[in-house]
Parts: C-alpha cells; sequence; structure tokens
C-alpha cells in the first residue's frame, strides 16, 4: 500500500513540474494569474505561481493583388490588400485597432513605401510585405512598368485650306492642273479619320494642319516627275485633288499622319531599332529619293492606328514584308510616350522649309 502512495505521489509530481511557468489561455480559461500546490493525503505543498495569457499574434499571412503600377502614375493604396493573423494556437487573431507596417522586401529601386501608399518609381518588379510588431508576413509581389500612351488629343478644330494656285506651297518646281470630274477630294472621309484618330489613337496634341487643295499636284525632283496624292511639309500635311475613294483618302491622311508622328516622336535610332524588329536591315532608297525606312513606318502607322476604311495600301510592301504586330505597335507608343509632350521637355525639331518627309 506505501508503494502505491508513492507512485501517485511521484505521478502528481511530474504532472507538476511538466506545467510551464507560463501558459496560454485556450477558449475556456481565462487569461489571469494564481498558484497551485500538491498534495498527498493530508500533507500540501508550497505554492507555485503560475501565469495564463491571452494567445500572442504568431503569424501573418497577406492576400491580394497588386495591380501592375506605372512610373510617374498613381500610387496604390495598401489597404486593398488583406491581411489576416493568427495565434500561438493556430486561431484567428483579431487585428481590430492594429496598424500594420509595409515595406518593400525586394525592388527597393522600383517602388518605396509611404505609410500605407506604395509608389512606383522605376520599372522593375520586387516584393512587398507587411509587419506587426516582430511578426512579418509572407512576400506579395509587384511591378512597375514604363510609362504607356493613353491617349493623345487633336488641339482644337483641324483647318482646311483651298487654293487655286500653288503660291503656298512650299519649296518650288510645283506644278498643278485642273481635276477632272469626279478627282475632287472627299473631304468629310478626311475629317472623319481625324476624328478616329483623336477620340481612339494618337494624334499629338500639337495642331496639324491639314491643307487641301482642289488641284492636281505634281513636281520635279531629282530629274523624275512625281504626282503627289498628299504628302508631309513642315508640319503640315497636303491633300491633293486626284482619284480619291472615300476610303483612299482615309487611308492617305493616316499615312502623312505616321510621317509627323516619325519626325515628332521617333528618333533615328529608334527608327533604327523599329525597322530590325520589322526584319528590315538595309536602306534602300525606292525611286533614288524615297526611302524605304521612311515610307514603310508610315504604311505600318496606316495599317496599325487607322479605322477600318484606312486600309488601302499606299505601297506594295507587305507582298515582302510581314504586317505589322501588337508588339511594333506597342513599341511606336512607347516611342510617342516617351519623346512626346505628354513627358514634357521635348522640343520637335523639323526639316527645313521646303524639305518633304515623305
Amino acid at each position: 500500500m506505501g508503494a502505491r502512495k508513492y507512485l501517485i505521489a511521484v505521478l502528481v509530481l511530474v504532472l507538476l513540474f511538466s506545467i510551464p511557468g507560463v501558459c496560454y489561455a485556450s477558449p475556456t480559461v481565462a487569461p489571469g494569474s494564481g498558484t497551485l500546490t500538491a498534495a498527498i493525503g493530508s500533507v500540501t505543498s508550497n505554492d507555485i505561481p503560475f501565469t495564463v495569457q491571452s494567445p500572442q499574434l504568431a503569424s501573418l499571412t497577406l492576400a491580394g493583388t497588386v495591380p501592375t503600377l506605372t512610373v510617374g502614375g498613381s500610387v496604390y493604396n495598401l489597404s486593398g490588400l488583406t491581411l489576416t493573423g493568427k495565434d500561438t494556437n493556430g486561431n484567428i487573431y483579431s487585428l481590430n485597432g492594429l496598424s500594420p507596417t509595409f515595406a518593400v522586401a525586394a525592388g527597393s529601386s522600383f517602388a518605396s513605401v509611404n505609410g500605407g501608399l506604395l509608389n512606383p518609381v522605376a520599372a522593375g518588379s520586387g516584393t512587398l510585405t507587411a509587419a506587426i510588431g516582430s511578426v512579418t508576413s509572407n512576400d506579395i509581389p509587384f511591378t512597375v512598368q514604363s510609362p504607356q500612351l493613353a491617349s493623345l488629343t487633336l488641339a482644337g478644330t483641324v483647318p482646311t485650306l483651298k487654293v487655286q494656285d500653288i503660291s503656298s506651297l512650299p519649296g518650288s518646281g510645283w506644278q498643278t492642273k485642273a481635276p477632272s470630274p469626279g478627282q475632287e477630294i472627299p473631304e468629310q472621309a478626311v475629317r472623319s479619320e481625324l476624328a478616329y484618330l483623336s477620340q481612339n489613337q494618337v494624334l499629338d496634341t500639337t495642331p496639324i494642319n491639314v491643307c487641301l487643295y482642289d488641284q492636281q499636284v505634281s513636281r520635279t525632283s531629282e530629274g523624275a516627275s512625281v504626282a503627289y496624292g498628299g504628302t508631309s511639309f513642315d508640319g503640315n500635311i497636303y491633300i491633293f485633288a486626284g482619284y480619291w475613294s472615300a476610303d483612299a483618302a482615309s487611308s492617305a491622311i493616316v499615312h502623312e499622319i505616321g510621317h509627323l508622328v516619325r519626325h515628332l516622336y521617333v528618333t533615328d535610332s529608334e527608327l533604327q531599332t523599329y525597322m530590325g524588329m520589322r526584319g528590315v536591315t538595309n536602306t534602300p532608297l525606292m525611286d533614288g529619293v524615297t526611302s524605304l525606312w521612311e515610307e514603310l513606318f508610315a504604311e505600318d502607322f496606316r495599317t496599325l492606328f487607322g479605322d477600318g476604311h484606312a486600309q488601302v495600301p499606299q505601297y506594295d510592301f507587305y507582298n515582302t514584308i510581314s504586317r505589322p504586330n501588337e508588339q511594333d505597335k506597342e513599341f511606336i507608343e512607347q516611342c510617342i510616350s516617351s519623346n512626346g509632350a505628354a513627358v514634357g521637355g521635348f522640343t520637335p525639331v523639323m526639316p527645313a522649309v521646303g524639305t518633304p518627309m515623305y
């Protein structure tokens, strides 16, 4: 019988000394402190203090998706992400009243955190975390892109100019003749195409002068007589009378705007890069005067940015060169965005008066 009592005492003492000094409250136990004793028969031990505290925050989980940010664009409010916590027992831990501290864990060159806002700094990607006290969450990825072209608006109204002579044309060597019946310019088609570009695609805020001539025009250049349906000079576009359908006129105006875009927003180096993307590495002159690069760029612009009416080819390039794709369009948009007035400080360098851009 004495051995049995001894065994019971040993078990009680083992249980006693296995109790830690600080315990965490279960859902049925309240936090607080007290003492405990051990007893064998009528003999009771001294008091041993104990403390039961509330469950502590053990882990944080950050969830959600940071939208792609743009350099120079809007910041992202990190309250759009969801932060949850768990306690030491694996139960949900309430974060009410607690303010997390967000930080960029990787990619600090691309974004910074100011309070609860993620600020885009430079193009690149990284991760961010949230912390409360010494507990830090998992990583959430973010991406910052270079400025993208959203839209550029045609300023004011498109002026038109109809003349009976060629005195206002730049340069010299122009010749004209009255158009035959049915060769008049379909002015409404030109205006509709400009409105489409203004509302949906790419036109700079610098006003574009579109001069409509009700004369057929040709020019002796480099010993060759060249008949023009449309051309670009000095930042202006000239559309001449000729055998125009409405769609042909729409195509011509977008093609000529393509020349203006090239000279305003695409550097020679960027044009060379673009031609490499298009698989054109040489720079032949198509007729001894006209650059293939310049005309192909204008045609690609027409194809990529014109509406359904502006799809009449000005040249037969696409018989031997693939049609431009979405990647080509994005490159042109990036050139416009990075070199254009939207960025600020860019001063277009136009050709000398009388120098054609075609």
